[in-house]
């Protein structure tokens, strides 16, 4: 019937518009007028037992468009799936347990994150040749709704990639693996990064592996061979890192007197430490979007704060009030550890920090003879105390990117110039001790991604002091005003120091060679923290009541929707979706999108903001992008959730309450019985090209929705119009698209 529409005379848009006219009717017969996805549940659902992950993405009432990606360990009997999985992004709640049924052609079931909302999920999509699968999921309550897609990463038995530590980095970075079924010597375990290049594995036991980034590195997930088998890491390892740049992009208020600031390994998300309104805020960085903020108890007094590599906790140095530990999603108190505090006299924005496997957490005393705590992280015990002599006060901490050194400053209470960098075997805790250059108040203190410079910022002395790990030489710069805060590129050129007093970020040359250039920003300055991918700078401004956002680019975030799979890239580079879902660009920069589809799946459609229509996108702000992938062997079945091609193309998205309208009539009056799933299947196997068609061509899209309107009043009505006026509301829009097309 199509092919006796293409009449060789036709023009482009009589072409499209007959071929759309016959779609919409097929369409409003088996009640979907586009969108998503045409395929459904797989026929045979395969044995998804061991550890996958992917990316989730959807829309919130309150945040609206939301991304992120997930890790789950399951397992799998003839009757039920369970297991536990994780979620990242713009989440409420991490972690939470899984439990789902997979009888017959279908797995659905709930991810219970108590006590945020319960979450709903449908698998709709699996390939067994590729082990990668898709579905869709809804959340109680918020009304927030979506689709996630993932590939298996590793199975029962092998060995496991549960984190690793820094996220991205340049050759010759310092890369730490946390995971399961490692082999005990480091020859036994074949490291490689996404290009095929071989890392240089330095250590090695089996739940802990160290390693160098290989030169020539490339964006993607790390790769790890043992005896027992093969598996890869969940999220991937950023190679195309940089600095910001040198400007102050915008800035916002966030409360009385931030001292700190610490940003998710991810990313997305800002935690500032608020000292005088005893508070933690949590920014969405995309759009330094406030998300939630949670109030201390009294007594605690935030002076910096770190994030577990894993990124799942948030740990404050409360002062008097002991280390808070938070959830990381929500922010809320955990628990706290006692030990013992200063009173905050002097700033200390690096006054605590975390090992490179997020297992042990070190906090300084800030008083004359104090000591820095060392706890445990699993069992919240305090394990060894580090004693400062009288007259030595103990400031920032850093520790080596192997973990085995802890860098500690030791402040001369006395101002006579014997200030200390003081290192400690974290194995033997034995200590040596090295004169600073410009002695003055060491505060401030961060390690190159690659260990071989500590870089000390001397308040009191106004300078900065450079210590070559190798050699055991150190060397200073003089000039600056009251650094205060100390952060290093993850390219490790360049080193972002706080001016308390001249109210800007100085930034130097990481190889002596000074002042690079001054970035004015809020007054005070104290703490500063740089995002994975070097694009950010954040700054805590005590006295202006702001955090400033240091870089000028715009964030870039892509979704996966549909019941296919199929994978995002970009040019140029920063998209590998997937994984790597959202990325920061400069301001004006043109973005080409391409949409990869996987096994049996095609891509369908792209969706989002006005400018995604085509893939092609310029960031002259923030933008969100949706690719839709679809399988054609199967239409949805009833219940999954799966949208509905042309309805969502004119549209512009499946949570449209057009589209849910007319995906309801679909499951209720036409899955239900023979003739309603012929027409279903009939209707998906026509319909992808002309949804393409239309979400390319706004004037189609508006055709679409002008034409829709009368069958949407009667499927509305259905129960009471019956099938009689469903015929008469197609011949409507039979006449009303046709008027459209011709003018």
């Amino acid at each position: 019937m199509i092919h006796a529409l293409k009449a060789p005379t036709a023009s482009p848009v009589q072409h499209y518009g007959r071929q759309l006219v016959f779609v919409l009717a097929m369409g409003v017969l088996t009640g979907c007028g586009g969108g998503g996805g045409g395929g459904g549940a797989p026929a045979v659902i395969p044995d998804l037992s061991g550890y996958w992950a992917g990316s989730w993405q959807g829309s919130d009432p309150a945040l609206g468009i939301v991304t992120g990606t997930w890790e789950a360990e399951l397992t799998q009997n003839q009757a039920d799936v369970s297991g536990s999985a994780t979620l990242l992004g713009d989440v409420d709640c991490m972690e939470g347990a899984v439990a789902g049924t997979s009888g017959g052609s279908s797995v659905e079931g709930t991810v219970n994150r108590s006590p945020c909302n319960l979450n709903h999920w449908t698998l709709t999509s699996v390939d067994p040749a590729f082990f990668t699968a898709s579905g869709i999921w809804t959340q109680d309550n918020s009304n927030a709704q979506g689709g996630f897609s993932g590939t298996r990463i590793a199975v029962p038995g092998g060995p496991r990639i549960l984190s690793f530590s820094p996220r991205g980095g340049a050759a010759s970075s310092v890369v730490t693996l946390v995971g399961q079924g490692f082999a005990a010597t480091p020859e036994d375990n074949a490291l490689n990064f996404a290009n095929g290049a071989a890392a240089m594995v330095l250590s090695a036991s089996p739940t802990r592996l160290v390693a160098l980034a290989p030169a020539g590195i490339a964006s993607g997930p790390l790769t790890l061979t043992t005896t027992s088998g093969q598996a890869a890491s969940a999220l991937p390892f950023n190679g195309l890192v940089g600095s910001p740049l040198a400007q102050e992009f915008s800035h916002f208020v966030v409360g009385d007197n931030p001292q700190a600031v610490a940003i998710s390994p991810d990313g997305r998300k800002l935690y500032t430490a608020i000292r005088g309104d005893r508070s933690i805020t949590l920014h969405l960085t995309a759009c330094n979007q406030l998300l939630t903020s949670t109030t201390l108890a009294v007594g605690v007094d935030p002076l910096a704060l770190v994030v577990s590599p894993d990124g799942k906790r948030v740990y404050v140095a409360g002062g008097a009030g002991g280390v808070v530990i938070l959830d990381a999603a929500t922010i809320q108190v955990l628990g706290t550890v006692s030990v013992a505090a200063g009173d905050g006299a002097f700033d200390n924005p690096n006054g605590i920090a975390i090992s490179p496997d997020g297992a042990t957490l070190y906090v300084s005393d800030n008083r004359d003879g104090g000591d820095v705590s060392v706890i445990d992280v699993a069992s919240r015990n305090v394990i060894q105390r580090i004693l400062a002599p009288v007259g030595l006060m103990p400031l920032g901490l850093a520790v080596h990117p192997t973990g085995g050194t802890l860098y500690v400053n030791l402040a001369d209470t006395a101002n006579a110039g014997l200030d200390i960098l003081r290192m400690v075997d974290t194995t033997t805790w034995t200590a040596t001790d090295v004169s600073l250059t410009l002695p003055g108040r060491p505060t401030g203190i961060a390690v190159r991604p690659d260990g071989g410079m500590v870089f000390v910022a001397q308040q009191a002395s106004n300078g900065l002091s450079y210590f070559d790990t190798v050699s055991g030489t150190a060397s200073g710069v003089a000039g600056l005003s009251a650094p205060t805060g100390v952060a290093v590129s993850p390219d490790g050129r360049r080193v972002f120091v706080t001016n308390r007093d001249g109210d800007n970020v100085a930034v130097l040359y990481a190889t002596f060679n000074g002042v690079e250039t001054n970035i004015a920003v809020g007054s005070s300055p104290t703490g500063i923290a740089i995002s994975p991918d070097g694009s950010h700078a954040y700054t805590a401004n005590a006295t202006h009541r702001t955090v400033s956002d240091i870089g000028g680019n715009y964030t870039l975030t892509v979704a996966l929707s549909g019941n296919g799979y199929g994978t995002v890239s970009s040019a140029p580079t920063g998209i590998d979706c997937g994984t790597a879902c959202q990325a920061s660009l400069p301001a004006g920069t043109a973005v080409q999108l391409t949409a990869n589809a996987v096994g049996q799946s095609y891509f369908s459609v792209w969706q989002g903001d006005a400018d995604c229509l085509d893939g092609s996108v310029t960031l002259n702000g923030s933008k969100t992008c949706i690719a839709v992938f679809a399988t054609r062997s199967n239409p949805p079945s009833a219940g999954s959730g799966i949208g509905c091609f042309i309805a969502t193309a004119a549209y512009g998205t499946p949570l449209a309450e057009e589209v849910v309208v007319l995906r309801e009539f679909r499951d209720r009056h036409l899955l239900s019985n023979a003739l309603g799933r012929l027409l279903v299947q009939t209707y998906y196997s026509v319909s992808p090209p002309i949804a393409d068609f239309i979400a390319g061509h706004e004037w189609a899209r508006t055709a679409t929705r002008r034409a829709l309107w009368p069958l949407l009043i009667v499927v509305r009505h259905f129960e009471a119009t019956g099938l009689g006026l469903i015929l008469i509301a197609t011949g409507l829009t039979w006449r009303l698209l046709r008027r459209n097309v011709k003018t």
